[in-house]
Formats: C-alpha cells, structure tokens, sequence
C-alpha cells in the first residue's frame, strides 16, 4: 500500500526535469520580447482602433463574417483585436502582450507536438526556443496588425498537436477540426495542415484506419477555400503580375530564400523588394542553399537507425509538409506588394526546426558515447540562442515606429516601391520633412528612364514613380512655407487629374493631401472660387465623416460664408480631435463670423 502512495510522487519526481525545461523556454521567450511591450501602434494598426465595427454587438460580430479587413477574411484575428479593443481600447502594452502570450503558446505546444514525435523535452524545448526567438519572428510579434500569423500558428499547432493524440489513440478528436477551423479563420496560410497530417500518417505506416480522421479536416479545408474565394471578392484581387518563366524563378528563389533563411537571419527588411531576374545578387543565396542541402543530406546519411526505405519516406514525407505550407506563400499568387517576407516563415520554419530535432533524437545514442560532442549540443544551443538574441534586439528597434521602420525599408538600392509609397504617407502624416524627402528622392531616382531597376517589366511604373515623387518635392515645399515654388507643381498634378493621367499607387491618400495643399495655396492668392473647386477634389478623396472630411466641409462653408455651416461642421471635427489646434482656431473664427452676422 505504501509502494502505491509512493509511485505517484515517484511520478511526479520524474517528469518534474520536463516541467523546468517547458518553463525555461516560456521564460527565455519571454525575456527576449519583452521590450516590444513599450512600442506603440505602427502605421495601419491605427485601422483597428478607427475602425466602425470595432465594438461588441451581434451586428458587428456578423459584419467581420462576411468581411474582409485590409483586403484579407480574417474574421477570427478581427474577434480577436475586438476584445482587445473593447478591453483595453488604445493601450499598445496590452495587445502586444496579448501577441506575446500566444506566441509563447505556440513555444509550448511545439514543443508538445516533438514530444509526440519521441523527442526528449530538453532537445524539444531547444528546438523551439531557438525557433520562437528567431529575429524573423520579430515582425509577426511586435505588428499588432500581424496578430493574424500569431493566431494561425498558434491554433494550427494545436489542431496538429490534438491530430497526433487522436492517432496514438486510435480515437477521433473534435478538437483537432476546431482548431483547423480558427486557424484558418485566423489566417488561410494554415492551409496545407490539410496535407501535413496525411503525410506524418504516411512517414510512420500508420494503419489506414487513420485515414478517415482527416475526413473533417479535408471537408474543412474545402469549405474554407470556398468562403474565401467567395468573401476576398469584396476586397482587392489575388493577382499575379509576371508570366510563367518569371514565376518559376520566383518560387525557385522563395524555396532557397526561406529555407536559409529558416536558420540564418540575413537581410532582414519590414519591406522585401520583389524579386529580381536571376542574377549575381542571388550568387550567395544560391550558394547558401546548396551547403544546407548538403548538410541536411549528410544529416540524413549518418542516421543509422533508419534502413534506406526509412530515409527515403523520412524525405518524402518532409518535403510533403515543407512544400504543403510553402505553397500559399510560394509566390504563385501575388497577394499584395512582396513576393517573400520574414513573417511568411513563421509557420513555415518550424517545420525544418522539427526535422532537425529529429535528427538528433536518431543520432543522440552516437553522439552521447562521445564526451566532446556531448558538451558540444549545449554549448552550441547557448551559442546559437546568443546569437539570435543579440540580432532580435538589433532589430527590434526598427519596429518601435514607423519613421524607423520605412527609413530601414528604404536604405536599399532599390527598395519595394511601396515601401516609398508608406514611407511618404508617414512622413506627410507626422510632417516628418526628413522622411518626405527621403521618399521623393527616391520615387525619382527610381523614375529616371537612365535607370534600369532591377525588377521585371510589369513591376516598371515610372508614371507613378514619377507623379510621386513630384508631388511629396512640392509637398515638402509647401511644409516648408514656399508656396511659391510648390504651386506650380501642385496645379501641374491637378491638371493631369483632370485628365485623368495622375497615377499613385494609393491615390486617396495622396490626392487627399494635394488637393488640400493646393486649397490652400489658392486661398493665399486670394483665389476662392480655385479653391472650392480644389476643396470638392479633396473631398472625393475623403472617407465620409472622418475628420478631415468635416474640416473640409466647414472650410468649404467658411469660404461661402455659410458660418453656421462652418461651425456645425468644425465642432464635429473637434468632436473626433478636441486638442486639434487648427480646428479650435477655425472654430473660434467661425463663431465670431457668425456673430457678427446675426448682429
């Protein structure tokens, strides 16, 4: 009787080891992120925090389902920034602990799932801190607008997790479904889990029986795929700008660049340019790939425990899973301004993280009898972590703001064009005069037909490039009080507008500060009627009811002297911005105005 009392505390005693190590990995994590929590909103988490559907209510939870948001159906990421918003509204610290708390979850179940997989906790947790604290996940962490990768992760290695439970137990989950379905909610790059599962079934001649616990998972995939296709109608089109060859070489690139880059930070950039025609730029990628290659092969070759059949299924079975989740971010499809980034990796290289501890789990029976390489795994794991915690904190600086952020983007030679275009944005937002400059400079440098870029014809858009450029020179004028020579320059680009000829890349929020600029360089040459007319341009470009569409409504009506009109729409401007300098001067006018003409 006493024996039995005894074995569970013997139990307990055991598995204590394992318990120390899942928390030292949590802890190291956490350490490592910590400093993200003082960072504020970047430039479109703002987008959240303004947006009209933001708060708890049936109506608002329907509207998110059939949605989209910034162009992609995230309906779980948005339920997600909802309780945020609702719970702590403009506190920053709060979501991205929100983002820290789940990117540990991910640490833990990771870690779970290569227990599954027979690998022994202390080189699990290894594997995964070394993952989590990778600089590459440094944009999915510290962007609240990216809480979408750190709850499609999250949930599609617990619906993998809770897939490989059901396996051993020859028992359906529901769980496993569940969570396939919210991390495709959350995000439908979790889609090749669809194929990741059948292929661990394949890898470990599992019986066929298992087969039928994908039959949800398939039937959920579809369905998703479905409402998808259905619901990104609404938003901006999946396009794809290059013809097949060019396509090849951009997968064949995003297979090298994400697979070294999985283990070897280099380039980190919050904006990639597309991807260039080959060339000798991609000389050291190349060169790159084929070392990993041929370590992993040679990995692969010293497993003695494996029979030939074992290591060719074990490669089969690998690049099943790497290919699976690599397809949606393979560059097939461009979605948006980049061809590859550092957050597409985030689900993508824990699956080479995997492999490699299996590795060890089938060569740690060798390297254990030998004393140097036995002292070697902890020495190397602490090199590696130092490493990598040295280059998280290096640049993780970059994201603390947004002029940081597209001045990093921008000091490529040539840096994605839409990196300029954002970096203009805020730099006309926080009339920032170093960062509008930068990005005219650079828009045209880029737009100087002696310049060849090196980007493929299709990505060439000099008039946009050239318009730009021309317009954030003149707006940088302007700032600086010479009118005189942004005028004329303002009044060329309203030209081409009337013909229809101006091209931006987003051309509200650039015609929106035009049209404005230009009002008021029209109403200090005293020239009122030009400027209504520049004010009703403006206001196409406005959003109904914002701030600046109000202003520019009170001013409209100011400048017809309609002041009751000026004054009903400045206090609602002042309403959204009460410490708004310009509103509480325009407004104070106003009433006197309309004072006077009462009397």
């Amino acid at each position: 009787m006493e024996q039995a009392k005894q074995e569970p505390a013997a139990e307990q005693g055991k598995h204590l080891p394992d318990k120390l190590w899942l928390l030292s990995a949590v802890i190291i994590t956490i350490a490592v992120y910590i400093p993200a929590i003082n960072y504020d909103f970047l430039w479109d988490d703002g987008y959240y925090l303004a947006a009209k559907h933001m708060e708890f209510s049936l109506a608002n939870l329907r509207y998110w389902l059939v949605n989209t948001a910034q162009d992609l159906y995230t309906p779980v990421t948005l339920y997600s920034l909802m309780l945020d918003y609702n719970l702590f509204n403009d506190s920053a610290a709060a979501y991205h602990i929100h983002n820290l708390l789940l990117h540990c979850g991910s640490v833990i179940v990771f870690t779970a799932i290569m227990k599954k997989l027979r690998i022994s906790v202390p080189i699990a947790a290894a594997v995964a801190v070394l993952w989590a604290v990778h600089p590459q996940r440094v944009p999915s962490l510290v962007w609240i607008s990216e809480r979408k990768d750190v709850l499609a992760v999250f949930f599609a290695m617990a619906s993998f997790y809770t897939y490989l439970a059901a396996c051993r137990k020859k028992k359906f989950s529901v769980m496993s479904p569940l969570f396939l379905i919210l991390s495709l909610g959350a995000k439908p790059a979790a889609i090749g889990l669809v194929i990741v599962m059948p292929a661990y079934t394949f890898r470990h001649n599992r019986r066929r029986q298992e087969i039928k616990f994908l039959i949800p998972h398939i039937v959920i995939t579809v369905l998703c795929l479905l409402c998808f296709f259905n619901i990104h109608q609404l938003g901006a089109p999946i396009s794809s700008d290059a013809d097949i060859p060019q396509k090849l070489w951009i997968i064949t690139h995003n297979i090298m660049w994400y697979l070294c880059s999985g283990f070897i930070p280099f380039q980190l950039n919050p904006v990639y340019p597309r991807v260039s025609p080959p060339g000798g730029s991609c000389l050291p990628l190349v060169c790159g790939f084929i070392m990993l290659s041929l370590f992993l092969c040679l990995a692969v070759s010293m497993v003695k425990r494996f029979s030939l059949k074992l290591k060719i299924r074990f490669v089969i079975a690998t690049g099943l899973c790497w290919g699976a989740v690599f397809a949606p971010v393979s560059g097939i499809f461009t979605i948006g301004s980049t061809d590859y980034c550092d957050r597409y990796n985030y689900l993508l290289s824990a699956i080479p993280w995997a492999m490699l501890a299996i590795l060890l789990r089938q060569t740690r029976g060798k390297w254990l009898e030998n004393h140097v390489l036995r002292r070697l795994f902890p020495a190397s794991f602490a090199f590696i972590l130092c490493f990598y915690w040295y280059m998280n904190w290096s640049y993780m600086p970059v994201w603390s703001n947004c002029e940081i952020l597209f001045f990093r983007a921008a000091q490529w030679e040539y840096p994605n064009p839409k990196a300029i275009e954002n970096m203009g944005i805020v730099g006309i937002d926080k009339n920032n005069l170093k960062l509008i400059e930068l990005a005219s400079r650079k828009f045209l440098f880029l737009a100087d037909p002696r310049n060849k870029p090196p980007f493929y014809p299709e990505q060439i858009k000099r008039n946009i490039w050239l318009h730009s450029g021309w317009f954030l020179r003149a707006y940088a004028m302007y700032l600086q009080g010479d009118r005189a020579g942004a005028f004329p320059i303002f009044v060329n680009l309203q030209k081409l507008a009337g013909k229809k000829l101006l091209s931006f890349y987003e051309p509200n929020r650039y015609e929106e500060k035009l049209f404005g600029a230009l009002a008021s360089c029209y109403l200090s040459l005293n020239r009122p009627r030009e400027a209504l007319a520049a004010l009703a341009s403006q206001l196409r470009a406005l959003e109904p009811d914002s701030f600046d569409a109000l202003f520019n409504q009170g001013l409209t009506a100011f400048i017809k002297k309609d002041f009751a009109s000026a004054v009903k729409y400045w206090e609602a401007a002042s309403a959204i911005r009460p410490e708004d300098k310009k509103v509480i001067y325009n407004l104070d006018a106003a009433r006197k105005r309309q004072s006077r003409s009462g009397k």
